[in-house]
């Protein structure tokens, strides 16, 4: 393979997740992450810091973040991808109503890292003062 081969080949499974995640397709985003997946956010909401596995990601973070999308769903928007490797950097917005009506719309920054077909870490930088407010 070459190197424009691998950029792609990541791209492609990142992109491919985020859309499973945007259809409320979680078993099909769950299946894009390595058993032992490094998942961070950074900082100090209930989902910061670095969860270790696939079925904590679920348990800890997306089972619980799930259920406050409203009717409608949840939408991101890939403004800029960017791939090195098995680095794969993407910037987007998401939109979504809340199940308390709330406006959810936040940016991420996000970092991961693609290892035999499957996203091994992940690193998502975002507005955590929206994500503190949206929690209440």
């Amino acid at each position: 393979m070459t190197a424009s081969t691998d950029n792609a080949a990541s791209k492609q499974i990142v992109l491919s997740a985020i859309e499973a995640l945007s259809r409320g397709e979680y078993e099909r985003y769950l299946a894009h992450l390595a058993q032992d997946v490094r998942f961070y956010t950074i900082g100090t909401t209930r989902y910061s810091g670095l969860v270790i596995g696939r079925d904590k990601v679920w348990s800890e973070i997306l089972g619980k973040t799930s259920q406050s999308i409203g009717e409608g769903g949840y939408r991101e928007e890939i403004v800029r991808v960017v791939a090195e490797g098995e680095v794969v950097a993407v910037q987007s917005r998401g939109y979504e109503k809340t199940t308390n009506g709330d406006d959810y719309n936040n940016e991420y920054a996000c970092f991961y890292v693609v290892r035999d077909g499957l996203i091994a870490e992940m690193s998502f930088y975002l507005d955590t003062e929206l994500l503190s407010r949206s929690e209440k």
